[in-house]
């Protein structure tokens, strides 16, 4: 049950001089616009997913881009699928980034928010489905329907923060089966069954091109035991215009001029 409780973390594996070439190799880069508050707790929701989240590991998992000297005092983890502790020296190399804890939400992040502030966990909400839609030169997210981490967010008085990357759908070019081929169809039982799907990548070897993470404004949140629709719904609609002008305000010095923010 380890990896409920935030894994068995390795200070050294994550600063790895490894992690730094991964970087190096795009190249990442971390940008912070505002300050976060060091008695507050904060809900990172990061977008998009891309094809294997390599921004997110780079920025989050590991000490790579430099997150700690960012944003000075805050612990981060990043929630993932169960799948991932279940293969053997995947699930170790997992639990000692530490960074990714099981994706059992109401769990983790109480228990995260109860040890004290300066808690940070990072969510990336598009998972699988968003896998499947990400190709160069657009930005297709899945947020329209996703609002657990809203209730979550309520329900404990977490600050949301949006995080937008450019750059990581350029990482990889993947093969896109037609809806009725018979591989696709696996790819989508692999996503209904476990949440976790099989994208097909024209090379293994990820293209280089420079991957930029902007962490924006801080979205203060109230604390509500018992939410309402109505509040969800308000919140929610307040992330997505958030979200918008975090693209609007970045999308000409970091992504394309033509490259649209498209929300599913």
């Amino acid at each position: 049950d380890i990896c409920n409780r935030g894994g068995r973390g390795s200070q050294w594996f994550r600063t790895l001089c490894v992690w730094h070439y991964f970087a190096d190799y795009f190249p990442l880069k971390l940008l912070k616009t505002h300050d976060l508050d060091p008695g507050n707790n904060y809900l990172f929701i990061v977008h998009p997913h891309g094809v294997l989240i390599m921004s997110c590991i780079g920025n989050f998992v590991t000490q790579s881009t430099g997150f700690l000297n960012l944003f000075k005092g805050f612990n981060i983890r990043v929630v993932t699928l169960d799948i991932n502790f279940w293969l053997p020296i995947h699930r170790d190399i997992f639990l000692f980034l530490e960074k990714f804890i099981k994706l059992l939400m109401y769990y983790c992040i109480y228990r995260t928010y109860s040890e004290s502030s300066n808690q940070v966990v990072a969510l990336v909400v598009g998972g699988g489905r968003e896998s499947l839609d990400a190709k160069p030169n657009t930005m297709n997210l899945y947020l329209k329907n996703r609002k657990g981490f809203v209730k979550i967010a309520l329900t404990t008085g977490t600050s949301l923060v949006p995080v937008l990357t450019f750059g990581e759908n350029e990482i990889y070019d993947q093969i896109v089966f037609p809806s009725e081929s018979r591989f696709r169809r696996f790819q989508e039982w692999l996503l209904n069954r476990y949440y976790y799907t099989l994208p097909v990548l024209k090379s293994y070897l990820p293209n280089r091109h420079p991957v930029i993470t902007v962490v924006g404004k801080p979205i203060s949140v109230a604390k509500v035991e018992n939410p309402s629709s109505q509040q969800i719904n308000e919140l929610h609609n307040k992330y997505i215009d958030n979200l918008r002008q975090l693209f609007n305000e970045n999308k000409d010095k970091y992504g394309l001029n033509e490259l649209k923010l498209i929300i599913n």
